[in-house]
């Protein structure tokens, strides 16, 4: 259990522990506006149970804050798409054959789908008498974006149905995958490579589809005909930033922002809005901001915030150990840090004293329960 609250408390000196500054937790800089501590009293037992296994992965995070929050620059295509262009997701049920006895065996499965390919390639068999050993039943899937034309390959996945121990080196014949319309966009084959002994029964194929049908519908996109942007992730503040880059790069065009997450293009002159404009609008650099965000793997205890996250004046207590903010002397402390504390300053702190991931995370939450952590906390 531990509780929060927003008034400063004094925090009692461990049992038996040696005098000396103790450990120091950065919080906040709150009201008071100057630095901000806290002051751990913890038991032996609990100073025993430090995990140093999480120190390498979490003496990255600031890398990984800098990498993943804030400011980032990016080009519009990476946070926009064109309307009408969307992914699709292609599935079908085919054979892989050529494995060396690690397929399906005599399953009736495996045995009823050799004897339909076969019979579709012209071959009458007794299905009885039909040996599946070397062949695996599989579902076959790939992802089409909506820039592929007819002629282009897309990578596929594929995955044992039946009960083949491993499809490595095996050969997926011909299979068609459909839509969830049962329209055919594509034909996959290939050799199956699996790359991992642990997952031996699920594979991939480069380029292994040949796409037939394009998803974009014919004359969807015209020269000099208004084309609407979709942002990815919904903002006014990137929506805006976007506008006043492509006005500012090309005076020629006219961006009208819709809502919070649609754009459309237009002419500002005649013959503005060429396909090579489009392109570079597409390629445009523009910097935008990323929204204050908390990722936590519960297995690892990792725990990577944006350096704009802040944690606000607060009070944790947990069995055997108590957190309490207070002004005071700040440098004179090794644990303290200068300015408002982040949340990628206590996550680091929390793990010197071996705060298990799942107190962490229980931490976290109550925190932005509390008002004191403002923040999206995404738990994978």
């Amino acid at each position: 259990m531990f509780g929060l609250k927003t008034r400063l408390l004094p925090v009692p000196a461990a049992a038996g522990a040696a005098e000396g500054p103790g450990k120091f937790l950065p919080l906040a800089v709150g009201k008071f506006g100057g630095i901000g501590h806290a002051r751990a009293a913890y038991s032996d037992n609990q100073r025993d149970m430090r995990s140093h296994r999480l120190v390498p992965a979490l003496a990255l995070l600031p890398l990984l804050a800098s990498l993943l929050f804030g400011d980032y620059e990016v080009k519009i295509r990476d946070v926009a798409t064109l309307k009408g262009l969307k992914k699709n997701r292609l599935y079908g049920y085919g054979l892989v054959v050529g494995l060396p006895g690690t397929g399906d065996g005599g399953s009736a499965l495996a045995r009823k789908t050799l004897g339909q390919f076969l019979t579709y390639a012209g071959i009458d068999a007794d299905n009885s008498q039909l040996n599946t050993a070397n062949m695996a039943v599989v579902a076959v899937s790939c992802e089409l974006s909506g820039f592929v034309e007819k002629g282009d390959t897309v990578d596929v996945q594929v995955a044992s149905i039946g009960s083949a121990k491993n499809l490595e080196n095996g050969l997926l014949l011909q299979t068609a995958l459909k839509s969830s319309a049962g329209q055919i966009y594509a034909m996959a084959g290939g050799v199956v490579g699996t790359g991992s002994e642990k997952q031996p029964r699920r594979g991939l194929i480069a380029a292994g589809a040949i796409v037939e049908r394009s998803l974009a519908a014919d004359g969807l996109f015209k020269e000099n005909a208004p084309v609407q942007l979709v942002l990815k992730n919904p903002s006014l503040t990137t929506a805006t930033t976007l506008k006043d880059a492509i006005e500012g790069a090309n005076p020629d065009l006219t961006v009208t922002i819709q809502d919070y997450k649609q754009l459309t293009i237009s002419s500002r002159v005649a013959q503005a809005l060429t396909f090579k404009a489009l392109a570079d609008v597409l390629n445009l650099p523009v910097s935008v901001e990323s929204a204050a965000t908390i990722v936590i793997d519960k297995a690892t205890g990792v725990v990577v915030g944006g350096q704009d996250v802040r944690v606000d004046t607060s009070f944790i207590s947990l069995p055997g150990l108590k957190i309490a903010v207070k002004e005071g002397q700040g440098a004179q402390f090794s644990g303290v840090f200068k300015g408002t504390a982040t949340v990628n300053d206590l996550a680091g702190e929390f793990n010197g004293l071996g705060i298990k991931p799942a107190d962490m995370i229980s931490i976290f939450l109550a925190l932005k329960k509390a008002g004191a952590l403002n923040a999206e906390i995404i738990v994978q």
